[in-house]
Protein backbone atom coordinates (compact mmCIF):
# COMPACT_ATOMS: atom_id res chain seq x y z
CA UNK A 1 0.00 0.00 0.00
CA UNK A 2 3.17 2.49 0.25
CA UNK A 3 3.75 2.20 -3.28
CA UNK A 4 0.17 3.20 -4.25
CA UNK A 5 0.01 6.18 -2.11
CA UNK A 6 2.95 7.96 -3.46
CA UNK A 7 2.43 10.91 -5.99
CA UNK A 8 5.04 11.13 -7.98
CA UNK A 9 5.41 13.38 -11.48
CA UNK A 10 6.84 11.54 -13.91
CA UNK A 11 7.00 12.11 -17.46
CA UNK A 12 6.08 10.05 -20.18
CA UNK A 13 8.75 7.92 -21.38
CA UNK A 14 7.87 8.98 -25.09
CA UNK A 15 8.51 12.48 -25.22
CA UNK A 16 4.94 13.82 -27.55
CA UNK A 17 5.38 17.16 -29.17
CA UNK A 18 2.38 18.38 -30.14
CA UNK A 19 2.70 18.66 -34.13
CA UNK A 20 -0.35 19.67 -36.31
CA UNK A 21 0.61 23.53 -36.48
CA UNK A 22 3.61 22.20 -38.46
CA UNK A 23 1.62 19.51 -40.27
CA UNK A 24 -0.96 21.85 -40.90
CA UNK A 25 1.63 23.96 -42.55
CA UNK A 26 3.00 21.11 -45.15
CA UNK A 27 0.06 20.63 -45.94
CA UNK A 28 -0.83 24.57 -46.65
CA UNK A 29 2.03 24.60 -48.45
CA UNK A 30 1.05 21.50 -50.85
CA UNK A 31 -2.40 22.25 -51.26
CA UNK A 32 -1.64 26.23 -52.30
CA UNK A 33 1.67 24.80 -54.61
CA UNK A 34 -1.57 22.59 -56.45
CA UNK A 35 -3.59 25.59 -57.05
CA UNK A 36 -0.51 28.09 -58.23
CA UNK A 37 0.07 25.33 -60.46
CA UNK A 38 -3.04 24.64 -61.78
CA UNK A 39 -4.05 28.52 -61.78
CA UNK A 40 -0.96 29.94 -63.47
CA UNK A 41 -2.78 29.85 -66.74
CA UNK A 42 -4.76 32.86 -65.36
CA UNK A 43 -1.52 34.91 -64.01
CA UNK A 44 -2.36 36.96 -61.45
CA UNK A 45 -4.19 34.07 -59.07
CA UNK A 46 -2.04 31.72 -59.79
CA UNK A 47 1.07 34.20 -58.43
CA UNK A 48 -0.87 34.80 -55.32
CA UNK A 49 -1.15 31.25 -54.72
CA UNK A 50 2.28 30.20 -55.06
CA UNK A 51 3.56 32.85 -52.73
CA UNK A 52 1.21 32.17 -50.24
CA UNK A 53 2.93 27.95 -50.76
CA UNK A 54 6.13 29.01 -50.41
CA UNK A 55 5.17 31.18 -47.48
CA UNK A 56 3.67 28.10 -45.78
CA UNK A 57 6.22 26.20 -46.95
CA UNK A 58 8.45 28.43 -45.24
CA UNK A 59 7.21 28.32 -41.63
CA UNK A 60 7.26 24.57 -42.15
CA UNK A 61 11.46 24.67 -42.51
CA UNK A 62 11.36 27.43 -39.30
CA UNK A 63 9.53 25.00 -37.58
CA UNK A 64 11.95 22.00 -38.84
CA UNK A 65 14.99 23.08 -40.17
CA UNK A 66 14.37 21.84 -43.37
CA UNK A 67 11.82 21.23 -46.34
CA UNK A 68 9.94 17.27 -45.72
CA UNK A 69 7.07 15.52 -47.39
CA UNK A 70 3.96 17.69 -48.25
CA UNK A 71 5.97 20.82 -47.25
CA UNK A 72 8.93 19.88 -49.74
CA UNK A 73 6.40 18.98 -52.69
CA UNK A 74 4.27 22.65 -51.93
CA UNK A 75 7.62 24.01 -51.98
CA UNK A 76 8.44 22.54 -55.17
CA UNK A 77 5.08 22.97 -57.31
CA UNK A 78 4.91 26.92 -55.94
CA UNK A 79 7.90 27.14 -57.39
CA UNK A 80 7.03 25.53 -60.47
CA UNK A 81 3.48 27.85 -60.51
CA UNK A 82 5.40 31.24 -60.00
CA UNK A 83 7.12 30.59 -62.72
CA UNK A 84 4.25 29.58 -65.02
CA UNK A 85 2.33 32.12 -63.56
CA UNK A 86 5.33 35.39 -64.48
CA UNK A 87 4.83 33.72 -67.79
CA UNK A 88 1.12 33.24 -68.27
CA UNK A 89 0.97 36.81 -67.19
CA UNK A 90 3.42 38.36 -69.50
CA UNK A 91 1.61 36.62 -72.67
CA UNK A 92 -1.80 37.69 -71.81
CA UNK A 93 -0.33 41.47 -71.12
CA UNK A 94 1.02 41.19 -74.37
CA UNK A 95 -2.04 39.24 -76.04
CA UNK A 96 -3.87 42.07 -75.37
CA UNK A 97 -1.91 44.83 -76.43
CA UNK A 98 -1.61 43.26 -79.79
CA UNK A 99 -4.97 42.80 -79.91
CA UNK A 100 -5.44 46.75 -78.80
CA UNK A 101 -3.04 47.73 -81.86
CA UNK A 102 -4.72 45.30 -84.30
CA UNK A 103 -8.27 46.73 -82.97
CA UNK A 104 -7.63 50.64 -83.53
CA UNK A 105 -4.81 49.70 -87.43
CA UNK A 106 -8.70 47.95 -88.44
CA UNK A 107 -10.79 50.91 -87.69
CA UNK A 108 -11.43 53.11 -90.85
CA UNK A 109 -10.83 56.63 -90.73
CA UNK A 110 -13.25 58.84 -93.26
Amino acid sequence: MDNMNNNVNVEPAYNATPQAPAQDNSMKAMIFGIIALVLSELGIPGLIFAILGKKEAAKYAASFGQLTGKAKVGSILSKIGFILSIVMTVFWVLYFIIIVIIAGASVAYY
